[in-house]
């Protein structure tokens, strides 16, 4: 038969060896951060300046993953509200430091750009408006009080309605007899 004080002590070191147990904290699974499109952006580009917006675009799309739509986008934001500006050799950044772009800011741009673009002319269209050209009605002059009067009246009775004839009828019959309407 086994010692008793060896299987004691065989049993102690069971107990105190670590064990996964219900109480026992789990350990905590670290994500890593995701990229910001915007900070990323900013920070590549002013890092890596005077390069065309497609050239930001496809670097950023290769390095962080993002969409190419929403890159080029926000450079075009960027450079909109003043963030970035655009040189002879190609974008950079302005400040050392991203700053977010407002919502106010970004419409007071787009307020401004619009303010300041050039009308478009329309332009005629080959095919049936080349051929024949619209008449254009005259425009309604302003006829003073004197040329409102005098109307020639067998052409006036010619134009006028029936219902408005005799409607001018029974005013001119309510003047005249004196008991107007």
């Amino acid at each position: 038969m086994p010692d008793m004080q060896s299987e004691l002590s065989k049993v102690l070191n069971e107990w105190d060896s670590p064990e996964p147990s219900i109480n026992q904290p789990k350990e905590k699974k670290v994500f890593p951060q995701p990229a910001n499109i915007s900070i990323d952006s900013y920070n590549y580009i002013l890092a890596n300046p005077n390069k065309t917006v497609q050239q930001y675009t496809n670097e950023l799309v290769a390095q962080y993953k993002f969409k190419p739509a929403s890159v080029s986008s926000l450079i075009y934001q960027m450079l909109k509200v003043g963030r970035l500006q655009r040189g002879e050799k190609g974008v950079y950044a302005v400040d050392a430091v991203y700053r977010p772009i407002k919502p106010s800011e970004l419409k007071a741009a787009r307020k401004a750009s619009n303010a300041t673009a050039p009308v478009a002319k329309e332009k005629q269209s080959a095919g049936i408006a080349a051929l024949a050209p619209q008449a254009t009605q005259p425009k309604p002059t302003q006829l003073t009080k004197a040329e409102r009067i005098t109307v020639d009246l067998d052409e006036w009775i010619n134009e006028v309605p029936l219902m408005q004839a005799r409607m001018v009828y029974m005013k001119l019959k309510a003047i005249f007899e004196g008991g107007a309407q």
